[in-house]
């Protein structure tokens, strides 16, 4: 594997003020941010929340350092509290990034991989303070946007703190033109978005990917859908409950099987208990897993599966993407996803898979028979286009575009 030869030998800084537990994003996005720096002969340090469990400092070498994050905290009733509340963060955020930086010394670049409201005060702060000294580049990493979507409508709808990153996004203009400062997310439309808001140019940086591997052909095995991740609204968990039971009434050409994730039940926007039905228990064809995976588990897990259930909502993921995607199409397995998303438009570019509705059971149940009635040939064009997908999100091409060296 090739990597940029200018990288040997620079340090990275790693702000991950939310990164406590091995869930969620923030864990193994990190974990593959420092593996590949790290073959590439750079250093790397993190910075974690304070709280981080063991299995984070020990498995990143990660060191805890900053304190409650803001959206920990309850916010205040009115916009001065609200305001106050985000200057107080912002401020102690500017006091211990500062303080990150005087216990690493000067670093090429700081990547801040996730840049809340207050983090992007703070480093707005520190940039003007100590850039040239204690270090070269800022990069900010947004992974959320500042809009919102309704009715199948593209454009977005921004929100009323959009009018805060534009300014505080505009105040880096002048660092965004000579390079010290790189703006970035990980969405094509999100990337619209932030540059239609402030005027500046984003970079779309892939999400990294280490030790994939294409899954091989399952002959004569049950048809096996997975589920993974913790359960959620807009992840259609409530659609996907509803359209397994569909289909267990349906008479299929071939056996089916579904590995459902499923670490605890949740609430819904309307209030409503969602929950694993308890005749799941009993159903031969079911596998519920009520916890979550570590990283080796959760790649043996992959290697079981025909087909991944994502029928992630229209309104949250139409400029959202999805890791379990990526490491779904990398692998060569095809997806079941919800038409005109993000995820559809990666399935397109370097996926295979059908698409269902959008919040709608029936939908999702037919869409699972199809898979099942030609699982060999999506499997087929799911490892044909794996090559196309892991060139997109392959190390090389997120170094060159996280330090600018080489566009591509």
């Amino acid at each position: 594997m090739k990597f940029a030869p200018n990288l040997l030998n620079r340090r990275l800084l790693i702000c991950e003020e939310r990164l406590k537990t091995l869930n969620g994003h923030f864990f193994e996005w990190n974990r593959a941010v420092r593996a590949i720096h790290e073959q590439a002969g750079a250093h790397v340090d993190i910075c974690c929340h304070r709280d981080a469990i063991p299995a984070v400092r020990d498995g990143l070498g990660a060191m805890p350092h900053f304190h409650d994050t803001l959206p920990e905290t309850p916010m205040g009733r009115n916009s001065c509290a609200r305001l106050a509340q985000q200057i107080t963060h912002a401020t102690r955020a500017y006091q211990q990034s500062k303080q990150a930086l005087k216990q690493t010394g000067p670093v090429d670049t700081v990547l801040v991989s996730t840049t809340p409201d207050h983090q992007l005060l703070a480093w707005s702060w520190l940039y003007r303070r100590s850039v040239g000294r204690a270090f070269s580049r800022l990069v900010l990493f947004f992974i959320m946007g500042q809009a919102r979507y309704a009715n199948y409508d593209p454009n977005p709808i921004f929100l009323g703190r959009a009018r805060f990153y534009r300014h505080v996004l505009r105040s880096f203009k002048r660092g965004v033109e000579d390079g010290s400062v790189v703006l970035c997310t990980d969405s094509d439309q999100t990337k619209k978005e932030y540059e239609l808001l402030c005027d500046l140019p984003f970079v779309e940086l892939p999400t990294p990917r280490v030790g994939t591997h294409i899954i091989e052909p399952r002959v004569g095995k049950p048809v096996t859908f997975a589920s993974l991740g913790p359960p959620r609204s807009e992840k259609g968990a409530a659609e996907l409950i509803d359209a397994i039971n569909l289909v267990r009434q349906m008479r299929l050409g071939r056996p089916i099987r579904f590995l459902i994730q499923w670490p605890g039940d949740f609430t819904d926007a309307n209030g409503r208990h969602i929950t694993i039905p308890s005749d799941w228990d009993s159903d031969p064809r079911i596998e519920v897993v009520r916890r979550f995976y570590d990283s080796a588990e959760y790649d043996r897990v992959m290697q079981q599966c025909d087909c991944l259930l994502l029928p992630y909502r229209w309104s949250d993921y139409f400029n959202r993407i999805s890791a379990v995607l990526v490491e779904t199409a990398t692998a060569g397995i095809p997806a079941i996803v919800v038409e005109n998303t993000w995820l559809h438009r990666a399935i397109t570019q370097y996926g295979a898979g059908v698409t269902c509705l959008d919040r709608n059971p029936q939908s999702l149940a037919q869409a699972i028979t199809r898979v099942c009635d030609n699982i060999e040939s999506l499997s087929h064009s799911a490892r044909a286009r794996s090559a196309d997908a892991v060139a997109h999100h392959s190390p090389e091409r997120f170094l060159h575009l996280l330090w600018g060296d080489v566009k591509c």
